[in-house]
């Protein structure tokens, strides 16, 4: 990813911290995770470590060993097939990738969402992850405003929050084991508690494109 000054922006590994708040809400004995966007895989890695059942989502192979047990890696296109079942995962975190760029108002975009929250369970979390510094040019505002007009197209609860690692971080001396500080602003959709299916969610997706075809056709 690419800011405007032609530096490549890449969002470090989300580490130990951040996953125990975001998983603290589930339980039972056969939680799923999914992060999309996994990289080679760190923190797959770091849950299976926890007795979490983690998966990966990323649209080619890294480069380098993977972390993880391979069979628990999907790569490819968000917006075409999905590999995973429906209502598979308790939570599904989405990092900053390619798939999601721009003003996020294409057909692509939609499926693409429709694709992630099909494979969250009834009540369960989708969380989406942007750096406070912003990416690809554009600050995290802008992105803010892109995801809320983007997202009002889905009927799932939607709630930003502020992930800041602070006074803990220092304690826990992440500065001494080189653990990345984290500052992210996240979007949490908890998908509705009877389950939907991915049919009901890529309609949802389509309404939200179609009036612009239309508009479009008219207009030539």
């Amino acid at each position: 990813m690419a800011s405007d000054n032609g530096v490549v922006f890449q969002l470090p590994a989300l580490h130990g911290r951040f996953w125990t708040k975001m998983t603290a809400p589930l339980r039972g004995d056969d939680v799923r995770v999914l992060e999309v966007g996994c990289g080679r895989g760190e923190s797959l890695a770091l849950l299976a470590g926890r007795k979490i059942d983690a998966y990966g989502f990323d649209l080619g192979a890294a480069s380098g060993t993977l972390l993880a047990a391979k069979d628990h890696f999907a790569f490819g296109s968000l917006s075409s097939a999905m590999r995973f079942p429906q209502h598979h995962f308790d939570l599904i975190v989405l990092r900053p990738m390619p798939a999601f760029r721009g003003e996020l108002s294409t057909a692509e975009h939609y499926v693409a969402t429709a694709n992630l929250l099909s494979c969250v369970k009834a009540g369960g979390r989708l969380v989406i992850v942007e750096p406070s510094q912003g990416r690809d040019g554009a600050a995290v505002g802008a992105w803010m405003e892109r995801w809320e007009k983007h997202l009002a197209a889905f009927t799932v609860d939607r709630k930003v929050q502020n992930y800041r690692d602070g006074l803990g971080w220092m304690l826990s001396f992440g500065w001494l084991s080189k653990s990345p500080r984290l500052d992210l602003k996240t979007i949490v959709l908890t998908t509705p508690s009877k389950m939907v299916s991915r049919l009901e969610w890529h309609r949802e997706a389509r309404t939200a494109v179609m009036p612009r075809t239309r508009t479009g056709r008219r207009a030539a």
